[in-house]
């Protein structure tokens, strides 16, 4: 599933527009990359943790010329599933939330209205 294609299913699932999809799978990306950007986590109960990692400075060596190149210490995103995450794609539903059908509108219908040319 791609960027795009997330946005569709959650438009649908929730019953709203794929504008308001969009914006709201925006917010949410913007809002776990400043929190790790601050060094802080981000823990959703029951899919699981991004975090930030330390990667300390090592050794590696060039593929082409086989000779040694310093890489240096980095820090990286990190995501720990949570353990319904992990149940969920084993086949086994610990928590799954039952996701409401979205309700009809309850407005009453538009009246169609004819105009009609008089002679």
């Amino acid at each position: 599933m791609n960027k795009t294609e997330l946005i569709e299913h959650i438009a649908k699932q929730a019953g709203i527009s794929k504008a308001a999809a969009s914006r709201a799978l925006e917010v949410i990306i913007g809002s776990v990359k400043s929190t790790l950007k601050k060094n802080d986590t981000v823990t959703i109960v029951g899919f699981g943790t991004f975090s930030v990692s330390k990667r300390a400075a090592r050794t590696g060596r060039n593929p082409r010329s086989g000779e040694s190149i310093k890489i240096q210490a980095a820090k990286v995103p990190k995501f720990r599933p949570g353990k319904d995450l992990i149940a969920s794609v084993a086949g086994k539903h610990l928590l799954d939330p039952v996701v409401p059908e979205p309700e009809p509108d309850k407005r009453p219908p538009k009246k169609k209205i004819v105009i009609t040319k008089r002679s």
